[in-house]
């Protein structure tokens, strides 16, 4: 999503390098300096890669011109307008504390461009990786290959800017021997890091767009339009390529196909009450917190009271909600308990699955939490639930594997240290059955034995420990009979205040660097803001009422080129 929103702005960088290069006028870095700043505003990492060129565009204009000081200060109110415009992303980057210290390395980079080449010039293969679908397109493959044998013996200006260009790209994107894997093994780590390992996602919509203008300066030069069998074979040239274009494409709205969802089974993946926290919202901080998972976490119950003394977890809303059974324990002791007993695993006809019995039943708007004791280590798999407009599905024997946190994991699964209760609220539709199936990764022999022991209950938020009364700001009321913490789902991040009672508090990054508020004995109010540094907000603003007025300076250009043309026509 992010690539596709900076590709708009990638033709208005080609542009004001092209105006900058062959014009030498103040509109260039105007149009270059507007182009950059919303290529930086959707996708970090083509914006730094459209930076580069920009700046190494502008150093040897600047030799070239052999006035550095008077082009440099052409350059300033450019520089200005980029700021206003595009200083947001970078100033907030900035106020973030807490942050991941984690590089890629270069020479991953490298060995990934190995391993997809050729095939990112190859007919795509629905079946085959996905990467080799990240293509330049012999639309643009084919237009610079003509640019190329169009070049009269005086090309027009910027034909060397965008051959260049477009040449020096190659080693970086392709295999080159030695040359390619020197490049990806010498930038620093923080540059491969916001690129990542696949140059290709990053890199191929501007080395199409420096084709595509490399032919586009060249059919521009009236010693090439002016031959009107010159102009037919590029038409031709140009329609045999966009047949082959649209039959790849094709090929790739068959692979998306298989993914179409109804609107009703759209709606349901959709709705709040299911949509999982996606890992990447916690990647740009140190560590993630080990109860972390790939499949839904309901927040209220991600609360936690902790030791003051040695942070351990003291109680939990997740333990509240669902408590463990006790074996003499029963209905009349937990009144909330609605539903008990062991899930027996039926393999299906086709074998790739197993039923758990019995089905849940749950009433529409009430929140439930189901606790699974399982009986064995389950073996590599999936647990689903469906029913009820409700959707849960968690990796076994970790729902949070492959997540970088410290300590145990404790996210739903069959560990010793995970945690074994599912968040099932609300039902979204009236009273009914609610299924589970386990998916194991391979086939398996036993065609049925026992799940787990399963308690179903009911709750609301004052049946926890940690009773959250608002998100934005955070508040909640908690009682404790000695000093504590109260561990609050907040990342940690400095710009936090925290009152008790009224009263500032002392607030600590916990083990699961998180939030933790300090709290008295007896009754604690607990509000927990945020506070935005003051020059990001005048960041923001900047930002957003200098995009409006070149948004409506562009509108007004517009309607003036439109009235003008409509005077000409007459």
């Amino acid at each position: 999503y992010m690539s596709f929103m900076a590709t708009p702005f990638i033709p208005l960088v080609l542009n004001g390098l092209y105006w900058l290069w062959a014009r030498d006028d103040a509109s260039g870095p105007r149009r270059l300096a507007v182009g950059l700043a919303g290529a930086w505003l959707s996708h970090a990492p083509i914006a730094l890669w459209c930076t580069l060129l920009a700046g190494g565009t502008a150093l040897i204009v600047l030799v070239r011109q052999r006035q550095w000081r008077m082009g440099l200060l052409r350059l300033v109110p450019a520089g200005v307008l980029f700021l206003a415009l595009g200083s947001f992303p970078f100033l907030s980057a900035l106020s973030l504390g807490n942050r991941n210290p984690s590089r890629a390395d270069g020479a991953a980079a490298a060995d990934q461009i190995s391993a997809y080449f050729p095939a990112n010039f190859s007919p795509i293969q629905p079946n085959g990786a996905r990467l080799t679908m990240y293509q330049a397109g012999y639309g643009a493959l084919g237009a610079f290959m003509l640019a190329i044998a169009l070049v009269p013996k005086r090309p027009p200006r910027g034909t060397w800017f965008f051959f260049g260009a477009t040449l020096a790209i190659t080693p970086i994107i392709l295999p080159v021997s030695l040359l390619n894997r020197f490049f990806w093994t010498l930038v620093p780590s923080w540059f491969v890091t916001i690129n990542n390992i696949w140059p290709m996602q990053r890199l191929f919509g501007i080395w199409a767009g420096l084709m595509l203008f490399s032919f586009a300066v060249m059919a521009n030069d009236d010693r090439i339009t002016g031959r009107r069998w010159l102009g037919a074979t590029c038409l031709v040239v140009f329609g045999v390529l966009g047949v082959w274009s649209w039959h790849e494409a094709r090929k790739l709205q068959a692979v998306a196909w298989p993914s179409f969802q109804s609107p009703a089974e759209l709606s349901m993946a959709l709705d709040r009450r299911n949509v999982v926290l996606s890992r990447y919202a916690y990647t740009t901080f140190a560590y993630v917190p080990a109860y972390l998972s790939h499949g839904y976490m309901d927040p209220l119950l991600e609360n936690r009271i902790l030791s003051h003394d040695t942070l351990a977890i003291m109680t939990a809303n997740a333990d509240r909600a669902a408590p463990p059974m006790r074996a003499d324990a029963g209905s009349s002791v937990v009144p909330r308990l609605m539903q008990s007993g062991i899930f027996t695993a039926q393999q299906s006809p086709g074998g790739d699955h197993y039923v758990l019995s019995p089905a849940l039943t749950m009433a529409p708007g009430q929140r439930y939490a189901l606790r699974l004791d399982f009986f064995e280590a389950a073996e590599p798999g999936v647990l689903q639930l469906t029913g009820q407009g409700l959707f849960r599905e968690y990796l076994l024997p970790d729902s949070g594997q492959g997540l970088d946190h410290h300590g145990p994991p404790r996210a739903f699964g069959t560990l010793e240290t995970s945690s074994k209760v599912m968040a099932l609220t609300p039902a979204l539709t009236p009273t009914g059955a609610v299924t589970l199936r386990f998916v194991p990764e391979g086939y398996s022999m036993r065609k049925r034995y026992a799940f787990g022991r399963f308690s179903l209950y009911r709750f609301t938020p004052e049946d926890l420990a940690v009773v959250v009364q608002s998100w934005i700001p955070y508040r909640a009321l908690a009682e404790v009979a000695v000093p504590a913490f109260l561990e609050t789902p907040r990342m940690w991040q400095s710009g936090y205040y925290a009152t008790v009672n009224g009263r500032p508090v002392e607030m600590r990054r916990s083990p699961d660097n998180l939030v933790m508020v300090a709290l008295e004995p007896g009754g604690n109010d607990v509000i927990l803001s945020y506070t935005v540094p003051w020059w990001l907000h005048i960041s923001l603003w900047t930002c957003a009422c200098t995009w409006s007025l070149v948004m409506a300076g562009g509108i007004a250009r517009l309607v003036s080129s439109a009235r003008a043309y409509s005077t000409v026509n007459q």
